[in-house]
């Protein structure tokens, strides 16, 4: 199958996406496509990412959805060994999955702990761990981490999320060291709030989730919060040519969070 097409941003391109099942990673999985990328869609939602991957290839894209649990280093080889298969070359990899875990410290157990780090951390080493060597045979390639601004700063009750999410912002500035050589790029983005399912979740303690969606936004300079899309118009500039002189880097895409300090009554 020739990977990508003719003409977009990322033409010719082979991407990978994992946790494309929604939210971050669907909405990049689409835009890399649109951009004209052959796109492979990864996650443990097979029946998602398949009719995800099916949408694409109706709308004349090139995709492939691949049931990936990406706690299974096998089944993170067989996603991005999909990509080699079916389209000859990896050009992009985002490492995207990511779960939230609440707890203190001093409560978690050490299952919790290790079973957040596995996820949200682990998995980016997986999915590096297989593509750094395909892109080294290469001579190029552009891997994009998903992080959070809560690498950076601390919210209650985050303890192993935030282990994790900063954890990945130390591999990835390592991996840029070592694989810049070789010509491959390594940066990370840094979503705020987005409106995810997973945000959803995290933030619904009512039924009025207009009302909890307003009173987010104004903890954010830009007063909204983020989408999907905001995020992946990220991950396309730091896969894409246009970034070509950016590696080890932290993009912080979060409305100003983060840098806006508390507000009076804030919990």
């Amino acid at each position: 199958m020739t990977p990508g097409t003719s003409t977009g941003r990322l033409a010719e391109r082979v991407a990978v996406v994992t946790g494309a099942a929604g939210g971050i990673g669907e909405a990049t999985a689409r835009l890399l496509a649109h951009e004209g990328a052959s796109v492979v869609l990864a996650d443990y939602m097979g029946d998602r990412v398949a009719d995800h991957a099916a949408d694409l290839r109706n709308a004349g894209y090139n995709a492939v959805g691949v049931a990936t649990d990406v706690r299974d280093l096998h089944q993170v080889r067989r996603a991005i060994e999909t990509a080699t298969d079916h389209f000859g070359r990896l050009d992009i990899l985002h490492n995207n999955v990511g779960v939230n875990f609440h707890n203190l410290i001093g409560d978690a157990s050490e299952e919790h702990f290790l079973e957040c780090l596995n996820i949200n951390l682990l998995s980016v080493y997986r999915g590096c761990h297989v593509a750094a060597p395909i892109m080294t045979i290469q001579g190029s390639g552009s891997i994009v981490n998903t992080s959070s601004v809560q690498g950076l700063m601390g919210f209650r009750t985050y303890a192993a999320y935030a282990t994790a999410k900063a954890g990945i912002l130390g591999l990835t500035r390592q991996m840029a060291v070592d694989y810049g050589p070789s010509g491959i790029r390594v940066n990370a983005v840094l979503p705020g709030a987005v409106d995810t399912p997973m945000w959803r979740a995290e933030v619904a303690t009512t039924d009025d989730y207009a009302a909890e969606i307003e009173a987010s936004a104004q903890r954010i300079p830009l007063q909204r919060i983020g989408t999907p899309e905001d995020i992946a118009q990220a991950v396309l500039y730091l896969a894409g040519d246009e970034s070509s002189f950016v590696t080890g880097q932290q993009l912080v895409v979060d409305g100003g969070l983060s840098i806006a300090g508390s507000r009076p009554n804030e919990p």
